[in-house]
């Protein structure tokens, strides 16, 4: 026997709306986050293969312009990381 319990519902869950863009990008991505009710204190970017690329951390601002202009061209994740402790991954595209 199975059961299935909704953890998105949960009063706990508190999801960041971040702002990404370009994206596709060429030499840098804006993110900042979209209500600026919390802060952003690290960014790590990963290839499509787990490996991390990038890894910057004590951030604690709102926004961060993140340099990928040395970064070869294909697909990439970017996970934020908030004054919270809440994670969030993004999918990046380098031109």
């Amino acid at each position: 026997m199975t059961e299935f319990v909704p953890t998105l519902g949960s009063k706990y869950f508190n999801a960041t709306q971040f702002v990404f863009y370009p994206n596709p990008a060429h030499s840098s991505v804006k993110i900042s986050v979209k209500d600026g009710a919390q802060d952003i204190t690290k960014i790590t970017v990963y290839d499509v293969l787990g490996k991390t690329i990038q890894n910057t951390a004590n951030i604690h601002s709102n926004e961060i312009n993140v340099d990928v202009s040395k970064f070869r061209k294909g697909i990439y994740f970017v996970e934020i990381t908030t004054t919270d402790n809440n994670k969030t991954t993004k999918k990046l595209i380098v031109n």
